[in-house]
């Protein structure tokens, strides 16, 4: 039985790039097919439930590209992606790290058809890629990394890993174990992004991970020690939000 293409996106705003990809793939004419060439990810955002292309060429550092914007969204797609990124960026280096399929740019020709092949023998074996790891369909993988573009460039980040945000103006320091980032969105966003149960609110310039209190202080107007001995304030208003929230 024949075997029907691999149905994909272009999501790049280099024309060089671009060209490239189209010639390649042409090459494989019973193999790939194109969904479109999108040059703001947003649009292809808007589309990839309409068309459900099974895979997407992207390039991952478009100005305030995240992480949840896109694939947050899309994670219950059965969808493979390639990233794109820059020769010897930070980008690439954290992707590589994440064990995504992620190619310099400008592109090798031959690494690329290393890649085009790869998915090829991935679908005849039935298989089904997303995020970079060949899962079951009927698996409902999450991204678990979220994109977040720094003052020095982008960094990937684990919620997990996320011990507290806090408001710098219209900025947010973003705090982990081992780094602080400062990223230009205001707390807001990622009071919107990091809407789980187990990030909080805690004080208007405080966003907690939950799994990170140290100590919970009810005197003195009542605030946390976080795991990196920070004290934080606990606003009046969410003072029985949070008592509920920990159960005390």
């Amino acid at each position: 039985m024949k075997i029907a293409p691999i149905t994909y996106y272009i999501v790049e705003n280099d024309e060089n790039t671009i060209r490239l990809l189209e010639m390649e793939l042409k090459a494989f004419p019973d193999n790939f097919k194109s969904k479109g060439v999108f040059r703001d990810y947003k649009e292809a955002h808007n589309r990839i439930y309409r068309d459900e292309p099974n895979l997407i060429f992207m390039n991952i550092e478009f100005p305030f590209f995240t992480g949840a914007e896109f694939f947050g969204n899309t994670s219950s797609t059965k969808c493979d992606y390639v990233f794109l990124a820059k020769d010897n960026n930070y980008v690439y280096q954290n992707v590589k790290a994440s064990k995504f399929d992620c190619i310099l740019k400008p592109i090798s020709q031959i690494e690329l058809r290393r890649t085009l092949k790869r998915k090829v023998e991935a679908r005849e074996a039935g298989r089904v890629a997303n995020f970079g790891h060949y899962v079951p369909a009927s698996t409902d993988y999450k991204f678990k990394k979220i994109l977040f573009p720094t003052t020095n460039g982008y960094v990937f980040l684990s919620p997990d890993d996320i011990m507290y945000c806090e408001a710098d103006l219209e900025y947010t320091k973003i705090i982990t174990h081992n780094h602080k980032y400062l990223i230009s969105k205001n707390l807001k966003h990622f009071d919107n992004m990091l809407n789980s149960k187990r990030f909080i609110r805690a004080h208007k310039s405080f966003l907690i991970n939950i799994d990170h209190i140290k100590q919970y202080v009810r005197s003195e107007g009542g605030h946390v020690i976080m795991s990196d001995d920070k004290m934080v304030p606990i606003g009046r208003s969410k003072k029985p939000q949070f008592a509920h929230l920990l159960g005390v």
